[in-house]
Order: C-alpha cells, then sequence, then structure tokens
C-alpha cells in the first residue's frame, strides 16, 4: 500500500515537522524565553559578613560537634543540637583539656550498656568490667615485686625513715626522676609530661591530695612486703610530713587559661630540675642523640604560679620531704 504525499492549499505553505531540528531550536528559544532570570545583585542589597576569624572558626567548629546527628531534631531538638556536649565539652582547665576528652569518650563507650554486633567492643567491655574489679590490694603479688623493686632503689639512695643518720644533702633528685620516667611514669606529683599532637607539654601535676590514711597505709604495706620493723609514731610523723607537703603544693595558685611560656623559661624558672635529662630518660636507648633534636623544639609549657619560681622554693625548702 502506497502512502499518499501529503495535500496542501493552494495558499498553505508546509509547515516544519516538529522533529526537525528548525523546529527544536525555535522551541528551545520560546522556553529560553519564559525562564526567570536571578536579578542580578544592585549596590543597594546589603552584604552577606561571614565571620572568618580564628574564634569564629573554633566556636563553629564545637558547635557542630556537640550535635548528635543520629537524633531527629523534629523528634528531640536538644539531643539533636546538645547531645555530645558532654564528650566534646571544656574541660575545666585547659591544659588538661585533650585528655579529658579521650578519658570521657572512652568512659562512655565502656559503661554503655547497649549490645554491639562488633566482637572487639564486647571484648573491651568485658575487659573493664573483669579490671574494674580488681585493685592494687587485691593483687598482694603484684605489689609485693613492685615495693621490693622500689626497696633496691632505696637501698642505693637510703630513706629517712629507715637511716635517722641519712644525709638529705646527698639525695640527687634528679636521678631518682630520671628512673621513675625510664618505666614510663608522666606524672611525677609536682609536674606532669603531657603529650598532645606532636608537642610535649609539661604542666602541674593533675594528681590529687592523698589522705594521710592512705600514705600511712602504702608506707606500712611497703614495709611489710619488704619485712621493714618501724616505730609507729616515725611513720605517722612522715605520712603527715608528706601530706602537708603534697598540701602546699597543691595550694599555689592553679589558672584555667595560663599563657604560653618557652621551654627555655621554665628552666631558668626551675633550674633545680632537669628537664632535658627526664625527658631524655624516656627514649629508647640508642635513640637519645636522634630524637632530642626534634622533641626539644617541641616542649611547650605555661606560666602558671607553681612555675614561677615557687616551687623551686618549695622543694629546696624540703628535700627530705621531697625525696619520700
Amino acid at each position: 500500500m502506497n502512502d499518499k504525499p501529503p495535500h496542501f492549499s493552494p495558499l498553505e505553505s508546509p509547515k516544519a515537522s516538529t522533529n526537525s531540528p528548525e523546529s527544536r531550536k525555535s522551541q528551545n528559544q520560546t522556553i529560553e524565553n519564559h525562564l526567570p532570570v536571578s536579578r542580578p545583585p544592585t549596590s543597594s542589597d546589603p552584604p552577606i559578613v561571614t565571620c572568618e576569624s580564628p574564634e569564629c572558626v573554633t566556636l563553629a567548629h564545637k558547635l557542630l560537634n556537640y550535635r548528635d546527628v543520629s537524633i531527629d531534631p523534629c523528634e528531640n531538638f536538644h539531643r539533636a543540637s546538645c547531645g555530645r556536649y558532654y564528650e566534646n565539652s571544656l574541660a575545666e582547665n585547659s591544659i588538661q583539656e585533650k585528655q579529658v576528652f579521650l578519658q570521657r569518650i572512652v568512659k562512655e563507650f565502656v559503661l554503655n550498656r547497649q549490645p554491639s554486633t562488633s566482637k572487639s567492643e564486647n571484648t573491651i567491655k568485658l575487659l573493664f568490667e573483669k579490671c574494674r574489679h580488681i585493685t592494687a590490694w587485691d593483687a598482694p603479688e603484684e605489689t609485693e615485686i613492685a615495693y621490693k623493686e622500689i626497696m633496691k632503689d632505696i637501698e642505693k639512695l637510703g630513706w629517712s625513715l629507715l637511716d635517722s643518720k641519712w644525709n638529705s644533702s646527698k639525695f640527687d633528685l634528679n636521678d631518682v626522676l630520671s628512673k621513675i620516667a625510664k618505666i614510663g611514669v608522666l606524672d611525677f606529683g609536682i609536674f606532669q609530661f603531657y603529650p598532645v599532637l606532636n608537642h610535649l607539654i609539661i604542666a602541674p601535676s593533675s594528681r590529687g591530695v592523698t589522705e594521710m590514711s592512705g600514705i600511712e597505709k602504702m608506707i606500712n604495706t611497703f614495709l611489710d612486703v619488704n619485712d621493714l620493723d618501724v616505730d609507729e609514731n616515725m611513720i605517722s610523723n612522715h605520712g603527715k610530713e608528706i601530706y602537708e607537703f603534697d598540701v602546699k603544693l597543691k595550694k599555689l595558685q592553679f589558672l584555667d587559661y595560663p599563657e604560653t611560656i618557652t621551654y627555655s623559661d621554665l628552666k631558668s624558672n626551675i633550674s633545680i630540675v632537669d628537664f632535658d635529662g627526664i625527658i631524655q630518660s624516656l627514649f629508647r636507648s640508642g635513640r637519645k642523640e636522634k630524637l632530642w633534636p626534634i622533641v626539644e623544639k617541641r616542649v611547650e609549657s605555661y606560666a602558671q604560679p607553681l612555675f614561677a619560681g615557687d616551687v623551686e622554693n618549695v622543694i629546696r625548702n624540703a628535700t627530705e620531704i621531697d625525696a619520700s
């Protein structure tokens, strides 16, 4: 069957097919002519002000961290906006901020009773539950080993509680602190080393004051482990001196937001402490020459009253107690 050609009247010109390029071009032009066009900005429009100062950026970052994106804000706006405030809020002291953050996050994780599909998470929580029921007094073997190791050092250094003729002038504070650092201790009771990212911060000790009863109990346990017999009055007097010294240190004013000081300034303020030697004691054998030039440039501290010379006076006036 043959198709008939299209019929046009004498006065009608043929129209272009709707699929022809000419037709599509014409349609596109018609559509474009009817599209809404954004009004170009004029000089009368108020400028959009964005605060880009370090303070604004820091605040915005913290506010975003406070959000709990797993919560629908329409159901609980407060939790959606501030649900993670606890784990991201500022510490009481800015020096300890990151450490407190980490402690809070870990604590919240291990205390969370919600079941987990992760085998490793469940293992960590189980281990935490086992460890929290064990204290030093529940592990006599470990305590005995530790106290006997301490006794070896005391035999070399001496201790006024065991030797009435002990000469405090022969006590080498830096040698003791370096030995403590070698076993990985970072808090020395007066000051502490506080690693933050690629820096090492020297800050006042975060350890609280030990009650006198706790000090006496520790001394008695130490003496029992090493089969030593000391008069009870001497133990009480010694414990009291240590306690009063500890309180005196903690009474030194502690600023929440102190200014940063250089490592050289800190060493000048507290010349009695060999910070270089103590820090180097943390290095593995044979690594000191390579690591120290790098680490030394990254040591910082803060202008705390404790580091303004007060602590040096306290130590010089109480060498015997500090030795304990």
